[in-house]
């Protein structure tokens, strides 16, 4: 009887994990591609949005042709899409780290105190 308890009460507490990550991944996957393909706010907000939508529907008809869940093919598709826009945007940067490198380095202690 324990053993059908635990059964029953795993994929119930699993259930809320698995959905705060799907929706975490459905609100980051499209906007970091857009971001790195495009220029404007505007444009990347409606290349977002159609990204949103072809990984959703793309998640969603994958599901019904394999055994896998939806969640899981919506994930890979957009995990599968970064590198993809990484790769076409031909950018070197790598965002707040290459502004990061680039700025000079804070001054030392040594310098602030005077001793030496």
């Amino acid at each position: 009887m324990l053993i059908l308890a635990i059964v029953a009460l795993a994929p119930a507490e699993c259930a809320q994990i698995v959905g705060v990550l799907l929706v975490f991944m459905l609100m980051v996957g499209p906007a970091a591609p857009a971001q790195r393909l495009t220029s404007s706010v505007g444009k990347g907000i409606l290349l977002s949005a159609a990204l949103a939508l072809f990984e959703a529907w793309g998640g969603i008809t994958l599901a019904h042709y394999t055994d896998w869940p939806a969640s899981f093919w919506i994930t890979a598709l957009c995990a599968a899409v970064y590198p993809l826009s990484t790769a076409a945007s031909g950018r070197n940067d790598t965002g707040i780290f290459t502004a990061m490198r680039n700025t000079p380095a804070a001054p030392s202690r040594s310098r602030l105190t005077g001793s030496g």
